[in-house]
């Protein structure tokens, strides 16, 4: 018996301190308007100096929508990436579902078994770094074409640090 309310509290102090992470990570990024639905945009623009320095990054560019969504009474926040590779015109995106925060890092996965990203914020909520893991993108341009790719194939864009951005910066994020 003692095990079981042992395991019961731990479970909900665990469940508390998940909750006030939550809070923490939204507050960080989203501010006042973290007690609605609502978006925030985080982008990245590569200059010729960087790709040049840095010759294995695929990525030119990149940004990052999140967006507190409530659905049927739950809270739940969503991202969506859009990217475009060196070298091409072509439009990548992707998303999924945010969960697991510690502190101000929310961890979230790709629909589909498509890998995952940790997002830290920093604690003005002016910067996020994104670190990707088997992260997929696809085309959204060709519904037809299902065929994905690992956004962070090369190691040089297993990391990225993103500045808070007007929400155009993140148009054809998707929803």
């Amino acid at each position: 018996m003692r095990k079981l309310v042992a395991v019961l509290a731990f479970g909900c102090m665990a469940s508390s301190a998940s909750a006030a992470d939550w809070d923490r990570f939204l507050q960080a990024g989203f501010g006042a308007s973290a007690a609605k639905d609502g978006s925030i945009c985080f982008a990245r623009v590569y200059d010729a100096g960087h790709l040049a320095a840095n010759k294995a990054q695929r990525i030119r560019d990149v940004a990052i929508k999140l967006s507190i969504r409530t659905e049927n009474g739950e809270r739940r926040l969503d991202h969506n990436l859009v990217a475009h590779l060196v070298g091409s015109k072509q439009k990548y995106w992707s998303g999924g579902q945010c969960s697991d925060y510690k502190d101000l890092v929310a961890h979230c996965y790709v629909e589909g078994d498509g890998g995952a990203v940790d997002l830290t914020l920093d604690a003005e909520g002016k910067t996020v770094t994104a670190r990707f893991s088997d992260f997929r993108i696809w085309r959204p341009q060709d519904a037809a074409d299902e065929s994905t790719m690992t956004f962070d194939k090369s190691p040089a864009d297993k990391v990225a640090k993103l500045t808070k951005a007007p929400m155009s910066a993140c148009s054809g994020a998707g929803d």
